[in-house]
């Protein structure tokens, strides 16, 4: 069920869910938004008064959100353009080929094309292949971490393009990360899977969430601001 308090100026909205259990809970999802946990026999006004009292709280959590949020700008797919990947800067080189493929040569990505038209195409395909390689290997990596804060098992990894975050993560454990996010260093992409394994334990950004970071990655913060000032 879907509802609302006035906070000052702003407008909280938030899903209720009810339980068995004798406390109300308060989340604040990885994409920002509010669940509320209620009691069965809990009033809705109570809920709200709730709610309201914990109303500073649930906005600073939703700001710690946004912060996880990045905005790629388009690419050109002309030649001399710049690409990072795994946090090395590149140059673009377009070449009009027999075969489509894509080349590293020193310091430079060559993509090599028998149609201009197909371009963007060819480079997409090929960055998802590259992509899926790389973080299945880094999963694979932050898995020995995880199991610190009692994750053992691999969870299902999705990649796609997302407009405004780096990663994301489902009730039934389905990790998804930006495909975007080959560009950054390895260490930054460990963080982004590091942290979306500890949301299968704790869908806020609390601050179990913070310690249960800090077990697996005690580096985690500055791993964070390197990611922000990286891309």
């Amino acid at each position: 069920m879907q509802e609302f308090i006035d906070y000052g100026n702003k407008k909280i909205h938030f899903s209720l869910k009810r339980s068995k259990r004798k406390s109300l809970g308060i989340s604040v999802l990885p994409n920002g938004e509010v669940e509320v946990t209620a009691p069965e026999m809990a009033r809705i006004e109570k809920v709200k008064e709730v709610l309201v009292n914990r109303g500073q709280w649930v906005l600073d959590q939703q700001r710690d959100v946004s912060k996880y949020d990045v905005i790629q700008p388009e690419r050109q797919f002309v030649s001399g353009e710049t690409i990072k990947f795994l946090g090395r800067q590149y140059r673009l080189k377009l070449i009009e080929s027999r075969d489509d493929e894509v080349k590293f040569v020193d310091d430079w990505i060559h993509l090599h094309v028998k149609s201009i038209s197909n371009k963007e195409r060819i480079y997409k395909d090929w960055l998802k292949s590259v992509a899926i390689e790389n973080f299945n290997k880094r999963l694979t990596h932050c898995l020995e971490k995880a199991e610190r804060i009692g994750i053992s098992s691999l969870p299902t990894l999705k990649i796609r393009k997302m407009s405004k975050r780096w990663g994301s993560c489902t009730h039934d454990g389905i990790i998804t990360l930006n495909i975007e996010l080959i560009s950054a260093p390895v260490d930054c992409i460990d963080y982004v899977i590091l942290h979306e394994l500890c949301h299968l334990k704790e869908p806020s950004h609390n601050q179990r969430f913070k310690n249960l970071m800090s077990l697996m990655l005690p580096e985690w913060r500055s791993l964070k601001m390197k990611l922000d000032c990286c891309i």
